[in-house]
């Protein structure tokens, strides 16, 4: 995985898919404290409906530093790109 990648994804979460898990696996499992890391690969597991979300998302919420920000990572819907905020 490039910086480049890992700032797509972080900037863009409803982009993750089959083909990022490796990577961001790869990633916990070379930096196992990474906050970010860890909420982008569970938020990956979640895109992907992967029987390995409910596991992962007790192991993740212990490293997020907020439940509040790791409940608005995996709940996001993409906003139309046309839509205003109000």
């Amino acid at each position: 995985m490039t910086k480049a990648d890992f700032i797509n994804y972080l900037s863009h979460p409803e982009d993750l898919n089959g083909s990022s898990i490796k990577d961001l696996e790869k990633l916990v499992q070379e930096y196992p404290y990474f906050q970010l890391g860890r909420m982008l690969y569970l938020k990956n597991l979640h895109n992907e409906n992967s029987i390995a979300y409910e596991k992962h998302l007790h192991v993740t919420s212990a490293y997020a530093p907020s439940g509040k920000v790791l409940y608005n990572l995996i709940k996001k819907k993409s906003q139309a790109p046309n839509s205003k905020p109000q």
